[in-house]
């Protein structure tokens, strides 16, 4: 088993920076629930359930992805990052502003905020794949997360260059085929970005916070190889076939998918923490993909299940599993750093005593039922259902709100103590 390497974490304002910007675009996702005309969730190609889809990929998964991977890389992978606090700075920034002018854009249908998001998106996520890239390529850790980290971030280097090219097209009216570059978009953003990143994380993090045994050698040896070749494949298919053939092509994703997820139930069933919010984030993540992965079997009788399994796959999978990561990587970061600069002179507090069980286990309840509501909502859209929804998105994200600044409030407090105290 990988041997984390603390001493090289980042600043701690490094990865918070992220974190905390979470919640406030999942507030913004359930506003622009109650706003929206249910009409417009017919298809995912109206103008606003694309600016749904950018700020669940870009608000509340990319800016939590980046934070932990500038925590992760240099700790796991034995990757330094440069000047990471003015790296954070720069990507966080450029991120939150390219993802509000590309949301603005979308729902406004203004091509300018597109044009504007088209200049500073890649200037955010661009500088820090690479600069990763090219440290995991130099990385002597031959681990199955670290192999899956770089496919994860070559990924996201294509999904924005194919989203280039897509703003491209709807900012500036260049002929291109939107449809498909739409599809490939999609299949490296979420299968290459969203699920390699966790599946790398998994096999480290599942068995260590979680209690359970470790994944099967041979699917963390073969894990890399066969779903670079699967995305190859697949996007070989979605580009030469015929549009119609887009969603039988897509299922042939559902073995790994669908695969992946049994086997983490399968190994969180005999998890040594049963109890631990964390792993009923991952349980509820799991069975989110699962679904996910076999809904869109049913396409041909129900059109709407294709943006069903969209919203399974985003908010149910990736937004639980970011969730519950962040109930383990904030209060151990906050108790990590306060332990660096107390040096055993005060008794500092715990990880219990950072980020209280009692509230985690709360919101886990509130964001599954915001779940819940959103599936029904684009199910059967309605008024009172978008309404509904909204609330239950909102109320979940400032409780999380809450309890990560919190953390952070009690990290500042602590933190300002020990330097005010005389050496010991």
């Amino acid at each position: 088993m990988l041997i984390p390497a603390y001493d090289a974490a980042p600043p701690i304002a490094a990865p918070f920076r992220f974190f905390l910007s979470m919640p406030l675009f999942g507030v913004l996702f359930g506003l622009a629930l109650l706003l929206v005309d249910p009409v417009m969730l017919q298809t995912r190609w109206n103008w606003p359930v694309l600016a749904l889809t950018h700020l669940l990929t870009l608000g509340l998964l990319a800016q939590p992805m980046l934070g932990a991977l500038v925590q992760m890389l240099p700790v796991v992978a034995g990757v330094s990052l440069p000047r990471p606090l003015w790296l954070a700075r720069w990507s966080h920034g450029l991120l939150t502003a390219g993802s509000l002018s590309l949301v603005a854009g979308f729902w406004l249908m203004q091509p300018l905020g597109l044009q504007a998001a088209a200049v500073m998106l890649p200037l955010a996520l661009l500088p820090f794949a690479l600069l990763a890239v090219r440290g995991l390529l130099r990385s002597s850790t031959g681990d199955a997360t670290t192999r899956m980290m770089l496919l994860a971030l070559l990924a996201l280097l294509l999904t924005v260059l194919l989203g280039l090219l897509l703003l491209g097209h709807l900012g500036w009216g260049r002929g291109l085929d939107a449809l498909r570059l739409t599809n490939l978009h999609g299949l490296w953003g979420g299968m290459g970005w969203v699920l390699g990143l966790v599946v790398g994380i998994a096999f480290t993090v599942v068995p260590m916070f979680q209690m359970t045994p470790r994944y099967p050698a041979q699917l963390e040896k073969t894990a890399l190889a066969a779903w670079s070749l699967l995305l190859l494949a697949l996007s070989a298919a979605l580009w030469f076939l015929p549009e119609s053939a887009a969603p039988v092509t897509v299922m042939l994703l559902l073995p790994g998918s669908a695969g992946f997820a049994a086997v983490t139930l399968w190994l969180q069933r005999q998890s040594r923490r049963a109890s631990d919010v964390t792993l009923r984030f991952w349980m509820l993540a799991m069975l989110s993909l699962g679904v996910a992965a076999v809904l869109p079997l049913a396409a041909p009788w129900w059109p709407r299940a294709g943006l069903l399994a969209g919203a399974l796959f985003l908010f149910g999978f990736a937004v639980s599993v970011v969730n519950g990561m962040l109930y383990k990587i904030v209060p151990f970061l906050v108790w990590l750093h306060l332990q660096r600069i107390n040096q055993r002179r005060f008794a500092i507090p715990n990880m219990k005593q950072i980020l209280a069980e009692t509230a985690q286990r709360r919101q886990l309840w509130l964001h599954a039922a915001a779940l819940l509501l959103l599936l029904q909502a684009l199910a059967w859209p309605t008024r009172p259902g978008c309404v509904l929804a909204g609330v239950a998105v909102i109320a979940a994200q400032l409780w999380l709100g809450w309890n990560l600044l919190g953390a952070a409030r009690l990290y500042r407090t602590t933190a300002a103590r020990i330097r005010s105290a005389p050496p010991a």
